[in-house]
């Protein structure tokens, strides 16, 4: 999650500052020892947060051929299921197929994939969307996604009309939705869900 990665950014701040401080004072009084290896403790820390933020970045960052992405995804259980059943979601059968030739079908979607907010910290509106249109590979701030241009959108098992007259403006399906192309032994889609920070509901290729 981006927050443990803010988290630790910040950690490592404090500590320069305080390695910085403490670097100063070591050559004013000439501690020549302390100076030395206060500065090889802070280059080792930056070299440990460096490679564990690569390592853990669950992004993909390179480019990727469209065959390769091509393909079936399910809701990846493992990872999301839990998380799903909390907001309120029952339904778990969520697959999105991306053709060859440029085109998408997906059903049974989660209607929190499409617009984003996370129920169990904002209200809960439910619903799942049957989808189609067509799809792109594309860089986003410098993460590759899978852009959706929807042709159709139509949501099911909706919440009752009351709450969908709330929710109608600010939970509609867009025109356009990017979706995270993610690492792992196969390549994942990830629906970004807002909850405070940013992270992903995921979609794995080729596995119910």
């Amino acid at each position: 999650m981006n927050i443990v990665g803010d988290m630790l950014v910040l950690f490592f701040l404090g500590a320069t500052f305080c390695g910085l401080a403490v670097t100063i004072f070591a050559c004013i009084k000439k501690r020549w020892k302390l100076a030395v290896g206060t500065v090889s403790a802070l280059v080792a820390g930056f070299s440990c947060i460096i490679f564990l933020l690569v390592l853990g970045d669950p992004y993909l960052r390179k480019p990727v051929a469209v065959e390769s992405v091509a393909g079936t995804y399910f809701l990846d259980l493992h990872s999301s299921q839990s998380r799903l059943r909390k907001m309120g979601y029952g339904n778990f059968e969520g697959e999105i197929t991306l053709n060859p030739e440029g085109t998408f079908a997906a059903t049974q979607i989660p209607a929190c994939c499409i617009h984003g907010w996370d129920e169990t910290t904002y209200p809960f509106s439910g619903g799942y969307y049957t989808m189609s249109g067509t799809w792109q590979v594309a860089n986003q701030s410098d993460v590759y996604v899978v852009r959706l241009q929807l042709s159709t959108a139509q949501i099911s098992d909706q919440p009752p009309k009351q709450a969908r007259a709330v929710f109608q403006e600010s939970r509609a399906a867009p025109q356009s939705l990017d979706v995270h192309l993610m690492k792992g032994r196969s390549l994942r889609l990830g629906f970004s869900i807002f909850n405070g920070d940013f992270d992903d509901i995921l979609f794995a290729k080729g596995r119910k």
